[in-house]
């Protein structure tokens, strides 16, 4: 199905190609910047400083989980409106197997959800802990 969509180039493999590096790049600059958080705390002795760092972090990871929504609908149409025809119309696979593969492919659109929920529950994790 992406081998599809970037023949085509079409626009939602764009999506792809820009947000998936950005949702990486996200998630890892919000999760550092909470794990310097205590060094930045101490040199920094200012709650204010403190509260902006911690905002930032949390920012930045949820702009990472929202990258990786913007994903989805990508996935899904390589998955069903590309690769699940392709699969069916050339007689690649028997109809019995056709739910087991509509499964498989649901799961691998859905590791991106995943990976959205995935940061949520991180900064959940986080704030649970700077509430202490």
């Amino acid at each position: 199905g992406h081998a599809i969509q970037f023949h085509r180039r079409e626009k939602i493999f764009e999506l792809r190609k820009l947000n998936l590096p950005k949702a990486m790049m996200l998630s890892q600059a919000g999760v550092a910047i909470m794990l310097a958080f205590p060094i930045i705390g101490i040199v920094m002795r200012s709650p204010l400083a403190i509260g902006v760092v911690i905002g930032l972090s949390l920012l930045l990871q949820l702009a990472g989980a929202f990258s990786y929504l913007i994903i989805l609908p990508e996935e899904w149409d390589a998955s069903f409106n590309k690769a699940l025809p392709i699969l069916i119309e050339g007689n690649y696979i028997e109809s019995e197997q056709i739910p087991a593969i509509r499964n498989i492919l649901r799961a691998a659109a859905l590791t991106y959800f995943a990976a959205a929920l995935a940061n949520v529950l991180n900064i959940g994790r986080w704030l649970m802990i700077l509430r202490r």
